[in-house]
């Protein structure tokens, strides 16, 4: 039988039925890598561990690189994806730096153009003049999540408030002139 029409009966494959298998967990491709590990130091070819566990070529030749350079108990499972504040725009010095600005004052006592409240245009804004980087509206909103809860509404401060221009209006009065009741069309005076 040619090597090209070979079936492989009862074989569920090592990866999912999409042929990815970077959608596997961690530690699905972990014993993939393991069973492709104990097959290459069994003595098996790139290509016969490649069409044995359904994936690329490429892949295995990685494994071998791995094998080689940390053996078998390399190839376990190992983190996945970014790592924490990997790829931050601000660093630590720079987000304690910005923290700390907006604890001590608002944006209007800075001058930011931006109200006297919190909001992610006004840290833009504040990052832009204290780092020189120009971050979008998405990053400084995570920004903030990951700083916590910061308070959106100044404190009120009576004794800096402006006197009243104008007087109060009484609670409830819908006019201010006195009058006296009148009849309707519809029927006697009460």
């Amino acid at each position: 039988m040619p090597n090209s029409t070979r079936v492989r009966v009862g074989y569920t494959g090592g990866v999912n039925e999409s042929g990815d298998g970077r959608s596997l967990s961690g530690s699905a491709q972990a014993a993939l890598r393991q069973r492709g590990a104990r097959l290459l130091m069994a003595g098996r070819t790139h290509r016969e561990v490649a069409e044995l566990l359904a994936v690329g070529l490429r892949t295995v030749a990685g494994w071998s690189a791995r094998l080689r350079v940390s053996g078998p108990e390399g190839m376990g499972e190992r983190r996945r994806g970014r790592r924490p504040g990997e790829q931050a725009a601000l660093s630590e010095a720079q987000q304690a730096q910005i923290v700390q600005t907006m604890a001590g004052s608002n944006p209007d006592q800075l001058e930011l153009g931006e109200g006297v409240l919190w909001s992610r245009a006004a840290v833009k804004a504040l990052i832009v003049r204290t780092c020189g980087l120009e971050l979008s509206r998405q990053t400084v909103g995570r920004y903030l999540r990951a700083w916590g809860p910061t308070a959106k509404k100044p404190a009120k401060r009576w004794a800096e408030q402006d006197p009243p221009t104008r007087p109060r209006s009484t609670p409830m009065s819908t006019s201010t002139t006195t009058s006296t009741p009148t009849s309707h069309a519809s029927g006697p005076a009460r």
